[in-house]
C-alpha cells in the first residue's frame, strides 16, 4: 500500500486558481461556498442575473432569486503553515458537473448539492424499497423543520463568539499539533487502512466496531482542515468503495458509534467540501440506521442486528434497557442530513423519539431530569414463551402482541409477548426502584444535543425544547455538582452519578451520591460555556470556568488526567467550609487497614435533606475503599492497578486513553471568552501529552514515533520514564477525530470554524449551521 502523498502542490493549485479566476469573470455569477472553513466576517456580493444579494458578515446563508440560472463555485483558498488549501468545486472533478439546487424546507431555503440522488433517498440497501412494517403515525410527523414563530422574527440569535474574542493562530503550535497528526495517520495508513483502529505498538489493526475503515471516516474532517488535501482525497476514493451493507466481526450494528463517529464524519466532510460522493455515502448510512425504527412504536433497536433483519422481516419491540445518551444522540445528524437532502424523513423519526422522552419528564424520581436508562419497548409487562406456557395454557393474552424483544445493552433477544401501553409512545425508566442519574457516557450528549439542536437550527425550535433545557440544566446544578475534600481544594468542582430509591414514607427519597469522576465528564465545561451564550447566564459561565480548571488541576496532579477516580465530598461547595486534614485522613486509612481488603466497605456516611417541590431527599454519600497499603514516605497507595495513587483518592482508573473532553472544553472556553489562559493550559497539556504518549516503534525496517494510550499515569509522576508494558496497543479513533482536531482549532485562527457558523456533534465533527431568513 502507497506511502500518503503529504506535500504541496503550488502549480496545480496556482493554475486551478487562474482557471476559477476567467470562469468567474465570463459568467460573473458568483456564489459563496458553502463548505468553505473561511470566516465569514467580510462581506461580499452575490451576483445572479439582474438581482444582486448581498450576504452580511453574520449570515451564512444565501438566498436565491433565481433557481433556473448556472451557478459558478467560488474557490475559496486559505493557506496553512506555508500549505496552500483551496477548497472548491472547481478542484473536485466529479463534482464539476453537479449543479447547486436550492431547496425549500418550511421558510427556509436550502442549499445543497444533489444530483441523480433519488435512488438513495427512501430505498431500502437491498434494491427494494423500503417499507416500514410500522409506519410513523401521522399525528407523530413533522410536517417540516421548525422555524420561529412570528414573535421572535426580529431577534438576534445570541453570538457565541463575540467579537472581541477574535485571537490570530499561533503558528508554531499549530505546526507541532499538525506534525504530531502526521507521524500517526501516516502509521494508520500504511498498516491499518483497511481496520477500524490503529494497533500503535505493533503497527497493525483491529476491527472493534463494524470493519469500514472507522479510523479513516473519522478523520476526514481532520484531514481537510489540517491542509492534508491529497491525503483526503485518496481517503474519500477508499471510502466510496466501501459496502455499508456489511459489517465484520459481529451481526449488530451499534446505532450510537455508526451515527456520531460514520453519519457524522461524512456530513461534516461533505459540509467542508462538497464532494457528493460523501453525500451518497452519507444517504446510505442514514437509510440504514433509519431501519432501526421499524418497531411498534417507532423507536429505535439501539443495537440492530443487521444479519437477522437482513433475512426476515420480524416484528421488534425498542430494548427495555437503553443508555439516554445513545438514544438522544441522533438528533444532530439526522437534522442535518434532511437539510441537505430535503427529506424530512431522517428529522421526523429522531424528533418522534426526543419528544417522547420530553413527554416522560414527569415519570422520574427526580422530575424534568431524565435517568440514564430507559425503556423504549412501550410494553406494560412482558411474558416470555415459558410464562406463556405457565399461567395462560399456552395461550398469549388477546391485548398482547408477539415481536422480537431487545432486552438489554448486550443485544440479547428472545420471541415475547408484550402487553402494550395505551400510548405506544409511552417510555418509563428502566427500573421502577433504583434510577440513576449523570452528565457522563451514559447520559451527557442527550443534554448536549437538546442545546446543539436549538444552536444548529438558529433558535428555530419550540421553546419547550429550550425550557425542559433549562429546567434539566437546574437539575443537574443541584444534584450532581460537588466539592472534593482533597489538599488545596479552593474552586475545584466536579460532577458525579446519583442514585435515587423511593422510600416507604411518601414523597421521600434516598439519593446516594457515588463521588466517582470521569475525564469524560471534563466536556461539562464546554456545556456550560455553550449554555451561558444561548440563555444568558452569567453563572453558567462562571461553573464553565471552575470546572474547566477543576479537570485541569488534577490534570497536574496526576501527570494526565486518568480514566477515573473516586474522592470524599465535602457538605458544602463553599470554600470556607470544606478543609482537608491530611493527618485524619492518614489516621484513618491506619485504623482500617485491617478492613482495607473488602473493596465494599462503606464509610463516612453523611446525611442531609434537600427539598425540590414536593419532594424530599435524603442524601446520603458512601464510598467505597480499595485494596490499599499505604507507603509512609511518599504517603500514597499502592491500589489495584495504580502504583501510586495519592491517599485521598478512594479508587483510581489510571488508564489515560487520550480522551478529548478537556481539550474540548479548553477550545469552547477560549472560543467564547477569548481569555489566554485555556490557550496557556492546551500548550502545557498537549506538550505532557506527547511526551508522556509518544513511542518509538521499530518493527520494520525504519523507527515510527507514535503516540499510544497509558495503562498507569501514576507512574510517570515518579521518575519511572518509558516503559513499553505500561502502554495500550490500540488506538481510538478519537485521538484523530476530536483530541488532534480540537488542540488544533485551540491554537488556530478563532474565525476558522467558528462556533457562531459550525455546531460539533459529539464526536468533534463541525456541522454547517442553519441559518434563520426571514422570507
Amino acid at each position: 500500500m502507497p506511502v500518503p502523498r503529504i506535500h504541496r502542490r503550488k502549480k496545480v493549485i496556482a493554475l486551478l486558481t487562474i482557471l476559477a479566476l476567467v470562469l468567474l469573470a465570463v459568467f460573473q455569477k458568483i456564489t459563496s461556498y458553502s463548505g468553505s472553513i473561511i470566516s465569514t466576517d467580510d462581506a461580499f456580493k452575490i451576483k445572479n442575473g439582474k438581482d444582486e444579494i448581498t450576504k452580511s458578515k453574520d449570515d451564512n446563508s444565501v438566498i436565491e432569486q433565481d433557481q433556473q440560472l448556472p451557478v459558478v463555485e467560488e474557490v475559496a483558498e486559505k493557506k496553512i503553515d506555508g500549505n496552500n488549501i483551496a477548497l472548491s468545486l472547481l478542484d473536485l472533478p466529479e463534482l464539476s458537473e453537479s449543479p447547486i439546487i436550492y431547496n425549500r424546507i418550511g421558510n427556509h431555503r436550502i442549499q445543497t448539492n444533489i444530483k441523480d440522488e433519488a435512488e438513495h433517498v427512501g430505498k431500502f440497501l437491498y434494491g427494494k424499497d423500503y417499507i416500514f412494517s410500522i409506519p410513523l403515525k401521522e399525528e407523530n410527523a413533522v410536517r417540516e423543520l421548525p422555524m420561529r414563530s412570528s414573535d421572535d422574527k426580529n431577534k438576534e440569535f445570541p453570538k457565541m463568539q463575540r467579537k472581541n474574542t477574535h485571537k490570530p493562530k499561533s503558528s508554531k503550535k499549530i505546526a507541532d499539533v499538525r506534525d504530531v497528526f502526521r507521524r500517526n495517520w501516516q502509521s494508520y495508513y500504511e498498516h491499518a487502512l483497511k481496520y477500524d483502529e490503529f494497533s500503535p505498538l505493533t503497527l497493525t489493526g483491529s476491527d472493534s466496531y463494524f470493519g469500514w475503515s472507522l479510523t479513516l471516516i473519522d478523520s476526514l474532517d481532520t484531514l481537510l482542515l489540517m491542509g492534508f488535501r491529497e491525503e483526503f482525497k485518496d481517503s474519500v476514493a477508499y471510502i466510496n468503495k466501501i459496502d455499508f451493507t456489511k459489517i465484520l466481526n459481529r451481526d449488530d450494528l451499534p446505532i450510537f458509534e455508526v451515527n456520531v463517529r460514520v453519519l457524522g464524519g461524512l456530513l461534516s466532510a461533505y459540509d467542508l467540501s462538497n464532494d457528493r460522493r460523501l453525500l451518497s455515502k452519507a444517504i446510505q448510512v442514514g437509510d440504514l440506521l433509519l431501519r432501526s425504527f421499524d418497531t411498534y412504536n417507532n423507536f429505535p433497536v439501539l443495537y440492530y442486528n443487521l444479519v437477522e433483519n437482513q433475512q426476515s422481516r420480524k416484528f421488534k419491540f425498542a430494548s427495555m434497557r437503553n443508555y439516554l445518551s445513545e438514544l438522544g444522540s441522533l438528533s444532530l445528524e439526522f437534522t442535518r442530513l434532511s437539510i441537505i437532502t430535503d427529506d424530512l424523513k431522517y428529522f421526523q423519526y429522531s424528533m418522534n423519539l426526543i419528544n417522547a422522552v420530553i413527554e416522560s419528564k414527569d415519570r422520574y424520581f427526580i422530575a424534568d431530569f431524565i435517568p440514564n436508562e430507559l425503556d423504549l419497548s412501550g410494553c406494560s409487562h412482558v411474558l416470555d414463551e415459558e410464562e406463556i406456557s405457565k399461567m395462560y395454557n399456552g395461550k398469549a393474552p388477546k391485548n398482547s402482541k408477539k415481536a422480537i424483544l431487545i432486552n438489554d445493552n448486550n443485544n440479547d433477544t428472545k420471541i415475547v409477548y408484550c402487553t402494550q401501553n395505551e400510548d405506544r409512545k409511552f417510555i418509563k425508566p428502566s427500573s421502577l426502584d433504583n434510577q440513576f442519574f449523570s452528565l457522563e457516557g451514559k447520559s451527557d450528549s442527550f443534554y448536549e444535543y437538546l442545546l446543539k439542536l436549538y444552536i444548529l437550527l438558529d433558535g428555530n425550535l419550540d421553546q419547550q425544547y429550550l425550557e425542559f433545557f433549562k429546567n434539566s440544566k437546574e437539575k443537574i446544578k443541584k444534584f450532581l455538582i460537588f466539592k472534593p475534600k482533597v489538599p488545596n481544594n479552593e474552586n475545584l468542582l466536579f460532577l458525579n452519578e446519583v442514585s435515587v430509591k423511593k422510600l416507604k414514607e411518601n414523597n421521600k427519597f434516598q439519593l446516594n451520591q457515588s463521588n466517582s469522576v470521569s475525564h469524560a465528564s471534563c466536556f461539562a465545561g464546554g456545556f456550560f460555556a455553550l449554555s451561558s451564550r444561548i440563555l444568558n447566564d452569567k453563572n453558567d459561565l462562571e461553573l464553565a470556568h471552575k470546572l474547566t480548571k477543576s479537570c485541569a488541576d488534577f490534570d497536574n496532579r496526576l501527570g494526565l488526567f486518568p480514566e477515573s477516580f473516586n474522592v470524599d465530598s465535602c457538605d458544602s461547595t463553599d470554600d470556607e467550609k470544606c478543609v482537608y486534614d491530611e493527618s485524619a485522613r492518614m489516621e484513618w486509612i491506619k485504623e482500617h487497614s485491617n478492613n482495607l481488603m473488602n473493596s465494599d466497605e462503606k464509610h463516612d456516611t453523611k446525611k442531609k435533606v434537600v427539598v425540590d417541590g414536593e419532594n424530599i431527599y435524603e442524601v446520603e454519600t458512601s464510598m467505597s475503599r480499595a485494596n490499599a497499603p499505604i507507603s509512609e514516605d511518599n504517603k500514597r497507595l499502592d491500589a489495584g492497578n495504580a502504583a501510586n495513587q495519592p491517599i485521598y483518592l478512594n479508587n483510581l482508573d489510571p488508564r489515560y486513553l487520550m480522551r478529548p473532553q478537556l481539550v474540548e472544553s479548553l477550545f469552547i472556553m477560549f472560543r467564547i471568552t477569548g481569555a489566554d489562559e485555556y490557550r496557556d493550559i492546551g500548550w502545557k497539556l498537549f506538550q505532557k501529552l506527547n511526551q508522556y504518549t509518544a513511542v518509538n516503534i521499530k518493527i520494520y525496517s525504519f523507527p515510527e514515533t507514535v503516540n499510544a494510550p497509558i495503562k498507569d499515569v501514576t507512574k510517570f509522576n515518579h521518575g519511572n520514564g518509558y516503559d513499553k508494558s505500561n502502554y495500550e496497543n490500540y488506538l481510538e479513533s478519537f485521538w484523530f477525530a476530536e483530541t488532534l482536531k480540537y488542540f488544533y482549532l485551540l491554537f488556530e485562527d478563532s474565525k476558522i470554524l467558528s462556533l457562531d457558523d459550525w455546531v460539533f456533534n459529539t464526536e468533534g465533527h463541525p456541522l454547517k449551521k442553519q441559518k434563520y431568513i426571514p422570507i
